[in-house]
């Protein structure tokens, strides 16, 4: 079976539905996909006897160490890509290789429900469903009564901050130690105990 073909399942109800063939990672090595094909033949013959169980058990370890050296392959591909686009400041080359190797995405929501709570599964109608929704929260339908607002901001208690005193300066002045490197300003503590 080529990529990308399908085959049939007859479901419980009788009706053939057709499935699509489980897609094959790309990064597998075409001596992998050949080791997979084999030991799909020698699945179903496995219960002939027991030098075909054997060889079916000998293809499943060989299939499973040659996809691991695949990965392995990939990963290294990857991390190499991502060493040479850091060296040349690509930063989009560099998280898309780490997205790569790390494999983590979002999962995408396929399905969703209505207002009325209805399934909705068309990629379109659940679009329009997320704009809406978003709509919904960020634009509030609720008018604002203006007049509530102004009596509140009337009605806060604030509380008035005093002005510095020349004696809390005084005071905080002397209690800097001197010796200290100036700030921004370059004017260091034994300036200011001098001009006070």
């Amino acid at each position: 079976m080529e990529k990308g073909e399908k085959y049939y399942h007859r479901n419980i109800e009788g009706r053939i539905r057709i499935m699509p063939k489980r897609q094959q990672k790309e990064w597998l090595s075409q001596d992998t996909l050949n080791l997979l094909q084999e030991r799909r033949r020698y699945k179903t013959k496995r219960k002939e006897n027991a030098a075909t169980a054997k060889h079916y058990n000998y293809l499943c370890r060989t299939v499973k160490r040659s996809a691991k050296e695949d990965k392995e392959h990939l990963i290294r591909s990857v991390c190499k890509e991502v060493q040479d686009a850091r060296i040349q400041n690509k930063t989009k080359a560099v998280y898309e290789g780490v997205r790569k190797i790390t494999c983590k995405q979002a999962p995408q929501v396929k399905i969703i429900k209505d207002k009325g709570g209805m399934v909705l599964t068309a990629p379109t109608a659940v679009k329009e469903r997320w704009k809406e929704y978003f709509d919904e929260l960020y634009n509030d339908p609720n008018a604002v009564d203006e007049d509530i607002l102004n009596e509140f901001s009337d009605s806060r208690n604030v509380e008035e901050i005093p002005d510095i005193g020349e004696h809390e300066v005084k005071a905080a002045i002397s209690r800097m130690k001197c010796g200290k490197a100036p700030g921004i300003d370059n004017i260091t503590t034994e300036e200011l105990v001098a001009s006070t």
